[in-house]
């Protein structure tokens, strides 16, 4: 019936929310019926919910990546059919998941050819969950 919140200033009850005041006559009504042995449900935290990151074509490919590194990612694209099929779905995603296993490993494949260095990769998830451009203050 009642359920503990994250404030230990209010206590909730279906979709109200009441103060912890004494002279609250809901307060008042909960504190009879934990007087009567009643407990109320622990508070539980809202679970976060999976970050989606809008993306365009043009936000897939320039802002998340440099110029030299998109000119880089085109030209491995010729000659890896795994780097073209990454590129084309990253180029067609709707919204990026930053803990995407599709996306760590296109990030992994680019580390293998040379084009990102770990680091590199650490970045730019890093803007990704905090949603700013990867390429942000890299030339």
């Amino acid at each position: 019936m009642y359920q503990l919140t994250a404030s230990p200033t209010m206590i909730r009850r279906g979709d109200l929310f009441i103060p912890t005041d004494s002279a609250n006559p809901e307060y008042r009504e909960y504190l009879a019926w934990v007087a009567a042995g009643n407990t109320a449900a622990p508070y539980v935290a809202p679970t976060q919910p999976e970050r989606r990151i809008p993306c365009t074509p043009l936000y897939a490919r320039r802002v998340i990546l440099t110029p030299a590194e998109v000119t880089a990612l085109h030209a491995a694209a010729m000659s890896s059919v795994q780097m073209a099929v990454w590129l084309a779905d990253l180029a067609a995603a709707s919204y990026i998941v930053p803990a995407d296993p599709e996306l760590q490993t296109g990030l992994d494949g680019l580390i293998a050819l040379g084009i990102l260095s770990q680091q590199r990769k650490t970045e730019i998830l890093a803007a990704l969950t905090l949603g700013m451009p990867a390429n942000w203050g890299t030339a």
